[in-house]
């Protein structure tokens, strides 16, 4: 068996890669891009940027597993990704970009199915997080509509630059205190918002009627699975409690499941049992958790 380091320009090994994802049944914490082109050109970004780093694991031309590995500078974090994550310890020292990080953490996010005996009682691998996945079906969707508020509400999409600017505000405000989140920046943001699977009309808005943004819910969708992501949702610190989080939730589902979709997914903190109350009055179920291990220095 071979590792092999893969560039941004190795189109082929990125094709390579595209198939073998897409192939496998769902792991980790990453949700991947289901359209290829999509999929290639962020990771071809990400390389060239040296955002991340990406190593497959081949006997002959059949891959076998892969090593991706996400840095994250501005909280000095290293994500890994991997379909066997036990070949960590064997491949571990091959893996160049995690030598000389002893100030970084190294985290890996793993669904219930991966964690194996071995991973259970390993002294690299201490678990400190958790996160449910819940799916809604459409055939079992309650609307809730809570809304307890004196203002005027005002629904709205992305439309132009300015809408732009405000997503990354009040994006970056609800979440800069959680843990593992990056500060988002314009860039960053219309990228994504560039993107098939979320675009502008997928971002849904309640403003108040100062036009000041109040809450929002970002949606990302895979047409071949008619599913969609609840990705994120946020509401302004002192717009809290009025129920409104409920609300835009509400119209990002019924706009989805109107346009011919048949699951929302989302991921929420197993612990924040006040949201998982919510989603259980629509209709979610948790059908998987993503359970987070940081890595002990030992092994690399």
């Amino acid at each position: 068996m071979d590792l092999l380091k893969v560039n941004s320009n190795n189109e082929n090994l990125l094709d390579d890669f595209f198939y073998f994802i897409k192939n496998h049944k769902p792991h980790g914490h990453k949700d991947w891009p289901e359209i290829k082109e999509e999929f290639c050109s962020s990771l071809t970004n990400e390389l060239y940027e040296k955002k991340s780093f990406l190593y497959l694991v081949k006997e002959s031309k059949t891959i076998l597993n892969y090593f991706y590995i996400k840095f994250e500078k501005s909280i000095k974090r290293i994500i890994l990704l991997s379909y066997n994550p036990e070949d960590l310890i064997k491949y571990s020292k091959c893996l160049l970009e995690l030598k000389n990080k002893k100030n970084y953490s190294i985290e890996i996010g793993l669904r219930d199915f991966e964690i194996s005996k071995f991973i259970k009682n390993s002294s690299y691998f201490k678990i400190y997080k958790h996160y449910n996945l819940m799916d809604l079906k459409k055939i079992d969707y309650t609307p809730t509509n809570p809304v307890n508020s004196q203002h005027n509400l005002i629904f709205k999409n992305i439309e132009n630059s300015e809408d732009i600017k405000n997503l990354v505000k009040i994006q970056n405000e609800c979440f800069n205190d959680h843990h593992g989140y990056e500060i988002n920046t314009y860039v960053s943001i219309k990228n994504e918002l560039n993107l098939k699977s979320t675009s502008y009309k997928n971002v849904h808005v309640i403003c108040n009627e100062e036009k000041n943004w109040m809450a929002y819910a970002w949606m990302f969708v895979y047409k071949e699975k008619a599913t969609a992501k609840l990705s994120m949702c946020g509401v302004r610190k002192q717009f809290r409690s009025l129920g409104l989080a409920q609300k835009i939730i509400n119209i990002a589902i019924q706009k989805l499941f109107d346009q011919g979709l048949n699951k929302i997914i989302l991921e929420v903190d197993n612990e924040n049992h006040a949201a998982k109350k919510i989603y259980s009055k629509m209709g979610f179920k948790t059908y998987d958790n993503i359970n987070w291990y940081t890595l002990k220095p030992e092994l690399i």
